[in-house]
């Protein structure tokens, strides 16, 4: 019999790792390897295809928790992967880049140990960060081939943080994701702001956010994706120009976390509550827009779809956002007066398009920050001579 006194720290711990993911600890047998051990400690070497299906059948994607992205599916690198294991399996270790693993702390173990054929390491705190496609390609072919066919061999660096400093996980997480097209929001997963905000969705409001490609996406009742969170946050801003950007290349606010504007939307001062609203507004005002779109023709049809970020950003700054990050504040009634709001700016939207740039194209209108902004001028300045709708709720 044990007894352990468990504190709140202990039930915050337990909770948060279904959001962050759980500790991987793992013995591998590890052919033909070596040793690095300056300036930092790793081992390297080849593990067997069976070894590495047999990991991903008791993990799953939790392997992969530091990687920028999840297995992505049956892209062509990936079907390619597989029909080399299926074909040319002894080839498999020349084609393929392998896979590096992060590690708590490594422990060499006594067996085998007077030989550099096989080597024995326990490992603390795995996870996979670059070769999470190679692992899944190798899981998929276990599962059509018997166990010894699948006689591949797979190229391993198991780096051990022990005496890292603290960036270097994310560097070379960076560093070494180059197999697959990684896109500007893949990095968006290693930013601190956002495993805080998966977190605090969690376990503040029972919601999922998913941050990484590959993931699946919730449903939209419980929850949303990190592209989904920006456009919202882009678009709840007072400048214009982030809803136009929002709009036209979003992958623009991604380009860098560590200044603006991805700093302007992802802070400590975000918070849970916030994104989540936020979202809520978006799907609102896309809604209400896409019933308005069936009822119109014509340019002001377009400017119903190209200028859906334009509104959204005018209703949102025409909602009271005052206490949109407060817990208590019953934000339904908010997110009652949107529809109405939405369609008065867009009726003065429209009107406003055609008295000021008739003879502009839509589409390249809505991507015109300058003439963007003057027109959320000119609409905001025509809202308040006209008062909020009748039946608007939450509107200002």
């Amino acid at each position: 019999m044990r007894v352990e006194a468990l504190g709140i720290g202990d039930f915050h711990a337990a909770i948060t790792a279904a959001a962050g993911g759980q500790r991987i600890d793992l013995d591998v047998t590890v052919e033909n390897w070596g040793v690095v051990t300056e300036p930092y400690e790793a081992y390297y070497g080849t593990v067997s295809a069976q070894a590495v299906a047999s990991w991903f059948a008791m993990h799953g994607d939790a392997l992969f928790e530091q990687n920028i992205r999840k297995p992505l599916g049956t892209t062509p690198v990936n079907v390619r992967m597989g029909e080399t294991l299926a074909e040319h399996e002894h080839h498999f270790w020349y084609f393929n880049n392998g896979i590096t693993g992060l590690c708590g702390s490594i422990q060499r173990l006594p067996r085998g140990a007077a030989s550099r054929n096989h080597g024995e390491f326990h490992l603390s705190g795995l996870s996979i960060v670059n070769g999470a496609q190679t692992v899944a390609a190798i899981a998929r072919a276990a599962k059509e081939a018997a166990p010894e066919e699948l006689g591949a061999r797979v190229w391993v660096r198991l780096i051990s943080l022990e005496g890292c400093p603290p960036e270097f996980a994310t560097q070379v997480t960076e560093a070494t994701n180059t197999q697959n097209t990684v896109e500007r929001s893949d990095f968006v997963a290693l930013d601190p702001e956002q495993g805080r905000l998966r977190t605090e969705l969690l376990l503040s409001l029972q919601k999922i956010y998913s941050i990484k490609r590959g993931e699946d996406n919730p449903q939209p009742e419980h929850g949303c994706t990190v592209t989904e969170a920006t456009v919202a946050l882009a678009c709840s801003q007072p400048n214009p120009a982030l809803a136009v950007i929002a709009k036209s290349a979003v992958g623009r606010l991604w380009e860098s976390t560590t200044r603006a504007p991805y700093t302007v939307l992802f802070n400590r001062g975000t918070s849970a509550f916030r994104l989540w609203r936020a979202v809520q507004v978006t799907r609102a005002v896309d809604g209400r827009l896409e019933n308005r779109r069936a009822e119109l023709e014509g340019r002001a049809r377009s400017i119903a779809v190209q200028g859906n970020r334009i509104v959204l950003h005018l209703a949102f700054r025409k909602l009271d956002l005052a206490a949109i990050d407060d817990p208590d504040t019953d934000w339904s009634a908010v997110i009652a007066g949107v529809p109405s709001a939405t369609d008065a700016l867009l009726d003065l939207l429209i009107s406003r398009v055609e008295s000021e740039y008739t003879g502009n194209y839509i589409t390249s209108l809505f991507k015109n920050a300058g003439k963007c902004g003057n027109l959320v001028d000119l609409v905001l300045a025509d809202a308040e001579r006209a008062g909020p709708p009748r039946d608007g709720p939450g509107a200002g």
